[in-house]
């Protein structure tokens, strides 16, 4: 219980939606005491000033993998991540549950890593992530009326991929996943007749110099809601995966979203 809250509480209170979550404390915590009382606030003070702490030490961050250099000919590979264990240890995965496409003149890498949600990310050079995310549907459609999509399935009980080809002259990998909600992994628009739900295939065709193709594939018979107006369904969404300890502006360049006036 140590560094861990005593009960699912919100991190924050911005955080949508707004589900409490157990977390803990990441980070090292050395010299600890117990108590079989309560510190007077005046005890605390006194501890605090004089506890002085070396300077320019930090524990390391559990960073996101992939930081590379090379090349390597094309192929589309399983790949077994190593990030710290106390970081791992909390997921219930296998060493080659990750697949990554490597090129052969360029150091970037196609990244689909269960951590993500097998959500593909493009891994440059230096490090930096990049995703255009994935289909979400919300509103009606959605169990609670939330957001429904891969991402929302932490234990990924719906989202994998799967290699169709890896040849020197391309690489296909399927990325299949269930568009559901957060709380209860319930996926969204069920077919009255059949069950099924809405999910989504898409089909990433990669070639040597680093371009891809990507085809989306909607699985839905819901496409109305019960007044004839249509469901909303979205296809892309850009985002920039900041690893621990960095910030927005750490990972974006402002001036390349934004125009001199």
């Amino acid at each position: 219980m140590i560094g861990r809250v005593r009960e699912a509480i919100l991190p924050a209170q911005w955080i949508h939606p707004k589900y409490p979550v157990w977390y803990s404390f990441d980070g090292i915590i050395d010299e600890l005491e117990i108590y079989d009382r309560t510190l007077t606030a005046n005890e605390i003070a006194v501890q605090y000033a004089a506890f002085h702490p070396p300077t320019r030490q930090r524990a390391a961050l559990a960073c996101t993998p992939l930081r590379t250099t090379g090349t390597w000919p094309l192929r589309c590979v399983l790949h077994p991540f190593k990030i710290r264990s106390t970081v791992g240890c909390q997921r219930r995965v296998g060493p080659d549950s990750d697949v990554v496409v490597r090129f052969d003149q360029s150091p970037i890498r196609l990244v689909f890593w269960q951590r993500t949600n097998y959500i593909p990310a493009w891994v440059r050079e230096n490090g930096k992530w990049y995703t255009d995310e994935f289909k979400e549907t919300w509103g009606q459609g959605c169990p609670d009326g939330g957001d429904c999509e891969p991402m929302s399935h932490k234990h990924n009980r719906y989202a994998h991929p799967r290699i169709i080809e890896s040849t020197p002259a391309r690489a296909i990998v399927q990325f299949r996943y269930g568009l559901c909600e957060v709380e209860h992994y319930i996926c969204a628009n069920p077919n009255p007749y059949t069950g099924w739900t809405d999910w989504g295939d898409e089909y990433y065709t990669v070639y040597p110099d680093g371009v891809a193709v990507r085809k989306q594939v909607l699985w839905s018979s819901n496409f109305k809601d019960v007044h004839g107006k249509p469901f909303g369904h979205e296809f892309q969404e850009t985002i920039v995966i900041n690893p621990p300890g960095t910030r927005p502006e750490d990972n974006i360049q402002t001036y390349a979203l934004t125009w001199p006036i």
